[in-house]
């Protein structure tokens, strides 16, 4: 554990050296499987290993991906305890999850991405209950307008 989180350590170290804790921020995908990568038995030990040690280094914030496991293993919980900065959640919220996490304080930052691009006013439809447009993938940065700019705002009747 302390080996696997070694070089992302030493790499935060040299960034604070250059600019500053206080400028400093990581964002950690605890339960991510991208390419295949295995599930690692110790995962929660490893990650409340470094939010650990990225508090005591005083990051400003830390950025977790919530895919897969991350909530329903209560891992968010722990590291919200040996975590004191700015705690900044993503991946797959709804106003109602982030409504949860913030209203219980897991969380200081609920962010969007994903839904951002096929919902340009996401912050009014958020504020005023509207519908989102539905996540088209396929349409994502394909080189031309489509699924950059054609996405319209909500309507309200």
């Amino acid at each position: 554990m302390v080996n696997r989180a070694r070089l992302l350590l030493e790499t935060v170290d040299a960034v604070i050296d250059e600019i500053g804790a206080q400028k400093t921020g990581v964002r950690l995908s605890p339960f991510h499987r991208n390419l295949d990568m295995p599930f690692q038995a110790d995962t929660e030990e490893t990650y409340l290993y470094v939010a650990k040690a990225l508090n005591e280094k005083g990051c400003v914030y830390l950025y977790i991906s919530l895919e897969n496991d991350t909530i329903p293993s209560g891992l968010l919980n722990k590291i919200r305890q040996v975590y004191h900065g700015v705690l900044i959640a993503a991946g797959g919220l709804t106003r109602d999850s982030a409504e949860y996490l913030l209203g219980d304080n897991l969380i200081d930052v609920a962010a969007f991405g994903t839904p951002y691009i096929a919902n340009p006013d996401l912050v009014e439809r958020i504020r005023h209950d509207w519908p989102l447009t539905q996540v088209t993938r396929e349409a994502f940065y394909g080189g031309g307008a489509e699924g950059y700019i054609d996405f319209p705002p909500f309507q309200p009747e």
